[in-house]
């Protein structure tokens, strides 16, 4: 709770949710000594703890907390001078001026994105075509060999880092085997070549920050596999209720033409012998993921702050999506609690971006409450 509401105090608040936020703050600071109890010196009466208490007066005076918060050091420059100053003449007489103006209208715009679109869609995202620069790193190219009807056939990795070359660095099985596997599914047993990424990097179209997903089987000596949310389509249920976290174990683009592909077969429903005849390519860039085995709306999350989930057998399970259908990047861990299944349980968290989100909804339910 206290996580959330420091971001929350930061982003837009609307003033109907501050009687709903200073009741929630009582109980939080409540919660902190209840949970965190000082029995030494002072105990809890000290300034840091009476200036939260403090924080919510300051905000309906002066407005959200990064209008006068006092952070420092890089991270507070990052946000207020680096990131901004691109959009200004970078002039010394009305750097400063022109820095306050862009400020000014991010919080304008982000203000009305967040209370404005978003409900005006009812989604918990737009679901739009990514755009903007793409970066792809860690090449390698895949053959695979002539597969029997059973997708058994060699797979040769070359990459075109030699140190990796050298060292005989692999990529997942799951991604190999996901890969055979659709193309014995679709008539496809003749040779042919992928190029795979370890990193790919881009412009989310839930955020304005650049995000890095990385699918590596070797990084500073130990494996590096990425969590995503990722969109699915299932007749009968809405857009943001077809997402779940997954588990992105490759990064890929065909380099054969003539070979059926997701985008082929699924999108434009093409058959594999219109494919072959026509000598069709497909530049899409692919992820295969391992995803849970159940539904993981964002708004769940952004309601729990943190949800539990198991990934789903590997037969059904694990696919080739277009890079288009991540829609967040995920932080994951590994539940440590005994039980008695066989399949690991993962926990997953809010995002930080949407941290505030959660305090949010802390409210929404208090007023709701109070309604009852």
């Amino acid at each position: 709770m206290m996580l959330s509401f420091l971001k929350w105090v930061k982003g837009p608040i609307k003033i109907s949710l501050m009687p709903g936020a200073k009741i929630m703050l009582v109980k939080m600071l409540k919660l902190l000594k209840e949970c965190f109890p000082r029995n030494t010196a002072h105990g809890w009466k000290i300034p840091k703890f009476h200036a939260l208490a403090k924080f919510l007066l300051s905000i309906e005076k002066f407005g959200a907390a990064s209008n006068f918060e006092g952070d420092t050091g890089e991270r507070f420059l990052k946000e207020i001078v680096k990131n901004l100053a691109k959009t200004t003449q970078q002039r010394p007489g009305s750097f400063a001026e022109q820095l306050a103006e862009r400020l000014y209208e991010e919080h304008v715009f982000q203000h009305a994105y967040d209370y404005g679109v978003i409900p005006a869609l009812d989604y918990d995202y737009v679901k739009v075509q990514r755009q903007g620069n793409v970066t792809l790193r860690g090449k390698y190219q895949m053959i695979f060999g002539v597969m029997d009807r059973y997708g058994r056939g060699s797979v040769t990795i070359d990459w075109h880092h030699g140190d990796r070359q050298k060292l005989g660095i692999g990529v997942s099985e799951l991604m190999k085997v996901a890969i055979a596997d659709f193309s014995l599914e679709n008539g496809w047993t003749g040779a042919f070549q992928v190029t795979g990424y370890t990193s790919y990097k881009t412009h989310l179209p839930t955020s304005s920050d650049t995000v890095t997903f990385r699918a590596n089987e070797f990084t500073h000596g130990n494996e590096w596999y990425d969590w995503c949310m990722i969109q699915f389509e299932e007749e009968g249920l809405a857009d943001n209720e077809c997402i779940c976290p997954a588990m992105i174990v490759g990064i890929f683009k065909y380099d054969t033409v003539g070979i059926p592909t997701p985008h082929l077969i699924r999108d434009l429903e093409y058959n594999a012998e219109y494919i072959s005849d026509e000598q069709l390519k497909d530049d899409t860039t692919y992820v295969i993921v391992h995803a849970s085995s159940e539904w993981l709306p964002y708004r769940k999350l952004e309601q729990n702050f943190i949800c539990c989930f198991k990934l789903g057998d590997l037969d059904d399970s694990v696919f080739i999506v277009d890079v288009k259908y991540i829609r967040h990047a995920l932080y994951v861990q590994r539940d440590f609690v005994e039980n008695n299944t066989s399949r690991l349980q993962y926990i997953c968290s809010l995002p930080y971006r949407d941290w505030g989100k959660y305090f949010d909804h802390l409210i929404e339910n208090l007023n709701e409450n109070n309604e009852h």
